[in-house]
């Protein structure tokens, strides 16, 4: 506790004391003289004295509340306000007349101690003085220990209140004269000196201060003006210096380095005085108080906001058109805390003065974005023609159009019809469809434009910077035929010279075409995109467009054969049928050609749709190249090339339908596979029925990613066509496998028929008799083999002469299967062939009926010098002549093969169980027992006790001999028996039994 204070309480103390019979008046003192001796509140301590002098009740305290109210004051330099106090502690007289006496006179206890706080605050300011003008080093710091020894200082110096004020002061006028004598000693450390101590004296406050910075700011010294303001920089100003804070405001420095200075000072003030200054006359305080108001608009409460906006709207408005600049940067500081925090009433205030905007005061914070709807709508697109159309360069963040894009583009966009024309207008002055917007909110009025509206938008999209999204939306709703001249404008534009940035080509790809690799570029993926919206609006002038678009750019060819596809799909009609005949037959360029695979999607729409006239262009289309690809529609996954598609669809249940793909009626069918199978292009054609994949023109034939006619099968209507054509394919020249891909892939057409299909002298009927009717090795039979069964039945003749007429006879069992009868002499025929293979297929095929006929030539083949042929010769007599047969098969136990003497081994074994099987079911039906269970159970019977000694004996023997294992049970009882003979018969017969056990080695 210092000095001072300790006594200030002892006189408390004694006072009350003296006054015992005013408790209060006692208390109310001491609790004055705290809150002066604490120093944190003079006013509050001034106001506590006044206070107690003014009761009636606390008389007996007034000498000392008088003296210690005088005192304060004369220490304040306040020395007319206290003087009248100390005059009455005077009138008191005793103690308290002669301290009040000394106060007067200047030699009191409160002068002595307020001296010493003085020379203490002299010593701290000229030590505050030192630290702060030594070196410093090249980033003008102070080392660290003068960095703390400084914060000690100035702790210290903040202690001592009035004291220091004075001694700041008093320092600062030292400075002020050295300044003016510019001395050889003033330079960057006083100047630092200077600033310091004027920045703590608008900290500590009290009356030196008030007096000094009072008479500093009247001061004809703008040097000095400019130099105590910067002491305000990010500084708490003490309250009782807030008046005096508004006289710098107000400075007439020409160049309002003053007013900068001040200006964050008074952004701290409280938003109730920054409310009062901006409605100030003076456009310095004006200027402050807006400023401030935008510093602290974030911290205001809504009513206060909207209270600000009624308040001052005029006043705002005003100071963006105002001369003086101050005034006008703070306004439009305010202005854009409108925008940035709201509320929507302070933004609609903001928008009207958007024009005007300067681009100088930042980017904008999207903190408070109101939904977008109809009002909000009309409102930027007011702004918007105020400020005016926008180039194609986004903005630059911190303009007017900025603004108006954050609003337009950050607000959830809930606007309706009505809203339609005023959003179309900001597009089409550029707004909001920057880069990096990605012009997502236009994409609004695609569901609610007119078509008129729609096309408007259409036409503004070249102006957007960035209309990704709005494309990308455009090709994903349903487009009136009315929109197709717009897009075809834009897409016409984009392909023109003076193209969109967003219409850069794509970069280049590798295609092969026609067997050799090459680098195609085309537009990007934006400008395709719109092609696709034009195939959305079904406008049946746009299939002969595109057509001519590729003409103009042949690499959107590819693109334009899918979008034709769809146009046909969805029922364009004779246009997109004409477009895609263009393209079934396009040439190409050096540069860009259909692929393979593109070419065959074109076939398989046209297919689809049976478009007639497109039937003569399917071999050109196979010569410039067709490659199996899937193809969508209607509903299911269909695979092909070309012929493929006008073939019928396998049946794979649930995964697709069945029945054709192509839309021809059966004379178009049968000319487009005539017009195919007689043409130039006809090996590519059998190419494709053989293994399922066309290769390219010129390149060897393939079966890559070929898997055979997996998923369509040749039409029935076609068949008598096939028919005609097969003998001169199969007569070619060509590998064995090319053939059996012909039975793999092509001849099962005919598995497919009915018997009702070729009963009676129809086409088809005759076709199949011609064809098994030709003179080809193989092929009749290779035809009959695909036929089913009964209607194979149908053709006997033909099969029973093309049987006799091939070289190779394994395909007796077709005819079997077929029940085509063979007479003795066709078996003679056939059992005479020398080749192993079909003697195999004869010899399992001959049935009952001829085989006593033709024992002796069966018999011949187990003498065939082939073991296979003679193995199944074995299986033959077997199965034919039962054990009649035994006689042949003896010899071939010592066959020099061993194969074929197990063949007649199992033969003879085969035909002993037989015989053995039908004596003992003889016996069975003549009610003799012969199991071997029967037997035992017949023995044990005979050897029980009671039976004769040697009946016993007998069985217990035969029991041993027959080895039933059932039996033991009984037996080891039978040991236990007093005979000994039959006890001993017993225990060999179970030895026995044992020793011949399956599990004894």
């Amino acid at each position: 506790m210092n000095t001072l204070l300790r006594s200030s309480v002892v006189a408390a103390l004694c006072v009350a004391s003296a006054v015992a019979q005013a408790p209060d008046a006692a208390a109310a003192l001491a609790r004055a003289q705290l809150l002066e001796h604490q120093e944190t509140d003079l006013a509050a301590a001034e106001q506590a004295y006044r206070a107690l002098l003014a009761d009636a009740a606390a008389t007996a305290a007034h000498g000392e509340a008088a003296l210690h109210l005088g005192t304060l004051l004369w220490r304040l330099d306040r020395k007319d306000d206290g003087k009248p106090f100390l005059d009455r502690a005077v009138a008191a007289g005793g103690d308290l007349a002669a301290r009040a006496t000394a106060v007067l006179q200047g030699q009191g206890e409160d002068g002595k101690l307020a001296q010493q706080r003085l020379e203490k605050a002299r010593a701290l300011v000229a030590l505050y003085q030192e630290l702060t003008e030594r070196p410093r080093d090249d980033k003008g710091a102070l080392d660290d220990d003068t960095s703390r020894r400084l914060r000690d200082v100035t702790k210290d110096l903040r202690w001592l209140g009035a004291e220091a004020a004075q001694a700041i002061v008093e320092a600062l006028h030292k400075l002020d004269d050295v300044k003016k004598n510019q001395s050889g000693s003033w330079g960057p450390g006083k100047e630092a000196s200077r600033k310091g101590l004027a920045r703590h004296l608008w900290q500590i406050g009290t009356a030196p201060a008030v007096a000094a910075l009072n008479e500093w700011s009247q001061s004809p010294d703008v040097g000095l003006r400019r130099a105590i303001a910067e002491g305000t920089n990010r500084t708490n100003v003490a309250s009782d210096l807030e008046p005096v804070l508004l006289t710098f405001v107000r400075d007439p420095d020409p160049t309002g380095e003053v007013w900068r200075a001040v200006l964050d000072s008074v952004k701290k003030l409280a938003p109730q005085q920054h409310r009062q200054l901006a409605g100030d006359a003076h456009p310095a305080l004006a200027a402050a108080g807006l400023q401030g108001l935008a510093y602290t608009w974030q911290e205001l409460s809504a009513a206060d906001r909207e209270q600000v906006v009624d308040q001052l709207g005029p006043a705002i408005r005003r100071g963006t058109t105002t001369d003086d600049a101050r005034l006008a940067q703070a306004a439009w500081r305010l202005l854009k805390a409108f925008a940035d925090f709201g509320p929507r009433r302070a933004q609609s205030l903001f928008l009207t003065e958007a024009h005007r905007y300067p681009a100088d005061l930042g980017g904008f914070d999207r903190q408070a974005m109101p939904p977008v709807d109809d009002a909000w709508l009309g409102e930027l697109r007011a702004a918007a023609q105020r400020v005016g159309k926008q180039s194609e360069k986004p903005p630059r963040g911190d303009d007017a159009a900025t603004a108006i894009t954050v609003f337009l583009t950050r607000g959830q966009a809930s606007w309706t019809a009505a809203g339609v024309d005023d959003a179309l207008a900001l597009v089409e002055l550029g707004y909001g469809t920057g880069k990096g917007d990605d012009a997502q909110w236009p994409a609004r009025c695609l569901p609610l434009a007119t078509a008129d509206q729609l096309a408007r938008l259409v036409r503004a999209l070249p102006g957007i910077a960035q209309p990704k999204h709005l494309i990308r939306e455009l090709t994903e709703i349903s487009l009136p035929m009315a929109a197709f001249p717009a897009l075809r404008e834009v897409v016409e534009t984009c392909l023109g010279d003076h193209a969109p940035p967003w219409t850069r080509p794509r970069s280049s790809q590798n295609r092969t075409v026609r067997g050799r690799r090459i680098e195609a570029s085309g537009p990007n993926d934006l400008v395709l995109l719109l092609c696709h919206a034009i195939a959305n609006t079904r406008a049946p002038e746009a299939a002969a467009w595109f057509t001519n678009l590729i003409d103009r750019d042949a690499s959107l060819a590819p693109f334009a054969a899918n979008l034709l596809v769809v146009m046909s799909g969805n029922g364009v009609g004779a246009p997109a049928h004409a477009a895609l005949r263009t393209l079934l037959v396009w040439p190409g360029t050096d540069q860009n050609e259909l692929q393979p695979h593109e070419r065959s999607q074109v076939f398989a729409e046209l297919a689809r749709i049976g478009d007639v006239a497109a039937i003569p262009l399917f071999p050109r289309a196979h010569e410039l190249g067709l490659q199996r690809t899937g193809s969508s529609w209607p509903g299911a996954t269909f695979s092909a090339a070309g012929i493929g598609f006008l073939g019928d669809r396998k049946d794979f249940g649930r995964r697709a339908p069945s029945g054709p793909w192509h839309g021809y009626a059966d004379q178009d069918l049968i000319a487009a596979w005539r017009t195919l199978l007689e043409s130039p292009a006809a090996d590519q054609v059998w190419e494709e029925l053989l293994q399922g994949n066309v290769p390219q023109p010129g390149s060897a034939v393939t079966t890559q990613g070929g898997q055979g006619m997996r998923e369509f099968e040749i039409p029935r209507a076609v068949l008598p066509l096939l028919c005609e054509h097969l003998p001169r394919r199969w007569a070619r020249p060509s590998p064995a496998d090319t053939k059996n891909d012909l039975y793999t892939n092509v001849l099962p057409a005919f598995r497919r028929l009915a018997r009702s299909d070729v009963e009676g002298d129809n086409e088809l009927a005759r076709a199949l008799r011609t064809l098994l009717a030709v003179d080809e090795r193989d092929l009749a039979l290779f035809v009959f083999a695909s036929l089913p069964s009964d209607v194979g039945a149908l053709f006997a003749d033909e099969a029973r002469t093309a049987l006799r007429r091939a070289p190779s006879k394994h395909w007796v069992h077709h005819l079997m299967r077929a029940g085509i009868e063979l007479s003795v002499d066709d078996w003679r025929n056939l059992l005479a062939t020398r080749e192993r293979n079909s003697l195999t297929d004869v010899l399992r095929a001959i049935p009952p009926q001829p085989a006593a006929a033709l024992r002796r030539e069966v018999e011949a083949t187990l003498q065939h010098d082939q073991k296979e042929v003679r193995m199944a010769a074995c299986q033959a007599m077997q199965r034919l002549y039962a054990t009649d047969a035994v006689p042949s098969l003896l010899p071939l136990l010592q066959d020099a093969d061993d194969d074929v003497r197990k063949a007649a081994r199992a033969g003879l074994d085969q035909l002993r169980e037989e015989h053995e099987r039908r004596r003992f079911w003889a016996d069975a039906g003549s009610g003799i027992d012969l199991s071997p269970a029967g037997a035992a159970a017949r023995l044990l019977a005979q050897a029980k006790t009671g039976e004769a000694k040697e009946q016993r004996l007998l069985a217990i023997r035969s029991l041993a001999v027959l080895a039933a294992a059932e039996s033991l049970p009984y037996l080891i009882e039978l040991t236990k028996e007093a005979d000994a003979e039959i006890a001993a018969a017993a225990r060999a017969a179970v030895t026995q039994i044992h020793q011949a056990s399956p599990g004894r080695k």
